[in-house]
């Protein structure tokens, strides 16, 4: 067992004793069991909706996890070699699991054109950028892992990891996350603070794994394989509808009816797609 593996489930064991489960999000204890592993429980958050792992890290824990020791196999953590990453960079990542070809035509869709400012929140080491500037966009990335971020270098991009600088940078047509929204201590906190650097009329684009009720019920076992240990929280259609400011947004997924659906949504009303998948999709207009 790996090192990282060994102090979580100690500190699931540990952690449990003396302590109250505490939204993440709207620090409310109240809270509800949904799932179990081992010594660690999911519980669904009753005033916000958010599900989240008990018992959890600090903020500060999670950083440092994030640094080094967050490990997926695939090109998430795996950093390519120069060969692999020149033919990569090449094909423009197209057949990978990090092709981006189904968020550069959600763009389409929206009326998102080339040149628009585009927040990449979670840039991991920068394939995401490399698409979205392949494809006309100018990009700005973000990302809390050091050493991921400084091999953007490779790729010629810039990766802010320090928060203050994408400030300096903004305001943004776009901001983006693919797949980050579940690994952040406090979501709700994350999406607040990429509406913060919107332009009026700008976008918030994020598709994550999630734990809405539909989509438990009709695969748990999927469900069940989610969260854990790099899965700390699970956002929900009812968390977002709790934390979104305002009811200008669609929730659903990145099919083709839901494409078909966001063609025709005006954008100043809230709108719920298919959640029936392990993937959703919310897209807010500030």
């Amino acid at each position: 067992m790996q090192l990282e593996q060994l102090m979580y489930f100690i500190q699931g064991f540990a952690g449990g004793f003396g302590t109250k489960p505490v939204c993440p999000s709207c620090a409310s204890q109240q809270a509800e069991g949904i799932d179990r592993k081992y010594f660690h429980q999911l519980l669904r958050c009753t005033n916000c909706g958010l599900l989240f792992r008990f018992p959890r890290e600090t903020e500060r824990d999670m950083v440092r996890f994030y640094q080094t020791g967050y490990q997926q196999s695939g090109l998430t953590t795996d950093l390519p070699d120069d060969e692999t990453l020149a033919t990569l960079m090449t094909s423009n990542f197209v057949g990978t699991a990090k092709d981006f070809t189904r968020f550069i035509d959600l763009f389409g869709v929206l009326s998102i054109a080339p040149g628009a400012r585009v927040l990449d929140f979670g840039a991991n080491w920068g394939y995401g950028m490399h698409q979205f500037q392949n494809a006309g966009f100018s990009v700005t990335g973000f990302e809390v892992s050091v050493p991921r971020a400084a091999f953007g270098e490779k790729l010629g991009l810039k990766i802010h990891t320090i928060w203050s600088n994408v400030v300096s940078a903004s305001p943004f047509d776009v901001a983006f996350s693919a797949h980050v929204l579940e690994h952040t201590p406090d979501p709700a906190e994350a999406i607040k603070r990429q509406i913060s650097v919107l332009k009026p009329g700008g976008y918030l684009i994020a598709v994550f794994p999630h734990g809405s009720p539909i989509y438990r019920d009709s695969d748990f076992e999927g469900f069940h394989k989610l969260w854990g240990r790099v899965h700390p929280v699970l956002p929900t259609v009812e968390f977002l509808t709790n934390t979104l400011p305002s009811s200008n947004c669609f929730i659903g997924a990145l099919t083709d009816a839901d494409l078909k659906r966001i063609a025709s949504w005006n954008g100043t009303s809230k709108f719920i797609g298919d959640t029936t998948r392990s993937e959703l999709l919310v897209v807010f207009r500030a």
